[in-house]
């Protein structure tokens, strides 16, 4: 499970304000409790040391085995940023007020200023109509069809704009996207995964704590993220049946 991608960004962010301070490979050592303390959540102490093992892993930043601690240099300055932007461009998705609907929208998040921001929600049209809008920042609706045929499309100012379907029961979802070929598949950990036939991982959906997902993706999709994110939100939790 991904941890949590608000406490991933403030970490980031500290960890890049004290590169600026280091010069001629001078190193800056720190662990969990720290960092914790930094960034002023005193608490989270286990959830960061889970964070800065994943970020040792990914090589971006350092780990001094002879002491137990980590460490970053000038030279991490760089990994450190484009982790930051990988964390900018990444969605969060959730249910609005479950226990106050019986078709709870789904809300579309994403951080901004260092901070989580709403920036769309997908309102399903009926609880026996599984089509869902979205209102802003411009005007989507998702249509799925769950018996013949099965499959989504999502339509932009009345045209199609995506559209997928799955020829046998067994095969997954299908169609073209920008004349390139594309499959809809889900992973083991309830993961969805949206590939080409020469790009895989155009653009991902993994679960998140409870009952909450994040969407990554790559230049490509970008212009059907919130669209996209939302219709493989409502096929992870099987509010839709396809």
């Amino acid at each position: 499970m991904p941890p949590n991608p608000e406490l991933m960004y403030k970490i980031a962010k500290q960890l890049i304000e004290k590169t600026k301070e280091l010069k001629n490979k001078r190193r800056y050592y720190f662990n969990s409790k720290r960092i914790s303390k930094r960034i002023n959540e005193k608490g989270a102490a286990r959830k960061i040391s889970t964070i800065l093992k994943r970020l040792k892993e990914k090589e971006i930043i350092n780990h001094d085995a002879t002491y137990n601690r980590y460490y970053i240099t000038e030279l991490n300055k760089e990994k450190l940023k484009r982790y930051e932007k990988e964390l900018e461009r990444t969605l969060i998705l959730c249910y609005h007020q479950p226990l106050n609907h019986l078709e709870p929208p789904i809300n579309i998040y994403q951080i901004q200023d260092g901070e989580k921001k709403l920036i769309a929600q997908a309102k399903r049209e009926g609880t026996f109509k599984p089509i869902y809008h979205i209102k802003e920042p411009e005007e989507y609706t998702i249509i799925f069809h769950q018996y013949k045929n099965t499959g989504f499309k999502i339509t932009h100012k009345d045209k199609d704009i995506f559209k997928v379907q799955r020829t046998k029961i067994t095969r997954p979802l299908q169609g073209t996207f920008k004349d390139k070929r594309i499959t809809i598949t889900r992973t083991k950990g309830r993961k969805i995964e949206l590939n080409t036939t020469h790009n895989k991982g155009l653009a991902q959906l993994k679960s998140y704590a409870f009952e909450k997902a994040l969407f990554t993706y790559t230049e490509e999709i970008k212009e059907l993220r919130i669209p996209l994110s939302a219709a493989l939100f409502a096929i992870k939790q099987r509010d839709v049946i396809i």
